[in-house]
């Protein structure tokens, strides 16, 4: 994956995507979450202007991990 990977995070308690940090040269994502990590899933994402789509919706990125911030 290259550094400029844009990345979101998808809450699967919340069915919601949750605000994060990226740090894609880590392939990396800090997160406040006050729940089970496992419950949080990063996913590559295309954008087009205030709008993004996952490339693959049912295929998280296993490789990056996810941290507290």
């Amino acid at each position: 994956m290259a550094d400029d990977t844009q990345v979101e995070v998808w809450d699967y308690a919340a069915q919601a995507f949750i605000p994060h940090i990226s740090c894609p040269g880590e392939q990396r994502v800090r997160v406040d979450y006050f729940g089970d990590l496992g419950n949080l899933a990063v996913f590559e994402v295309t954008r087009d202007g205030d709008q993004f789509f996952p490339v693959d919706g049912n295929k998280p990125l296993e490789d990056w991990r996810i941290d507290l911030s």
